[in-house]
């Protein structure tokens, strides 16, 4: 959709969570493995997640940044090591995918599991009410990194 779409739709969605009596949060796109030559990690939103920071703020709502956080995390690991994160199957590991496949979209279990902790994370440091719900050793990991 158009940057104006986007808007709009965030708008409304806030609009329309309020309007139920809810408390909205608004979230980032979680960051794509796309390295340069040179082993830096590249944007592949555009402006989008910078929409939704400009909405949060402008809406008080709570941010959760799952773009900065998530290429912490797949910069942090590089090149090799963020493949981890990722669908990256090995040609002949299943019968469905006999030349295997390489998705730098699409997370694997660890990597859903990372993306999951980091949104936690996101939730206690924003100090949202969901984070009373967090069992407490996701806490108290997430308060002694």
């Amino acid at each position: 959709c158009t940057p104006a779409e986007y808007r709009y739709n965030l708008t409304r969605f806030v609009r329309d969570v309020r309007g139920k009596g809810a408390n909205p949060i608004l979230c980032t796109s979680v960051q794509r493995r796309k390295f340069d030559e040179n082993g830096i990690l590249e944007d592949t939103h555009g402006d989008y997640p910078g929409y939704v920071r400009e909405l949060a703020a402008k809406m008080n709502v709570p941010l959760i940044d799952m773009q900065k956080m998530s290429g912490k995390v797949i910069a942090d690991a590089g090149v090799e090591g963020s493949k981890a994160i990722f669908l990256f199957i090995k040609p002949g590991e299943y019968k469905s995918l006999p030349n295997g496949r390489e998705d730098n979209t699409h997370f694997s279990e660890y990597g859903a599991r990372l993306m999951a902790k980091l949104f936690c994370q996101g939730l206690v440091e924003t100090n949202n009410e969901l984070a009373k719900y967090l069992k407490p050793d996701i806490v108290s990991n997430i308060q002694n990194r």
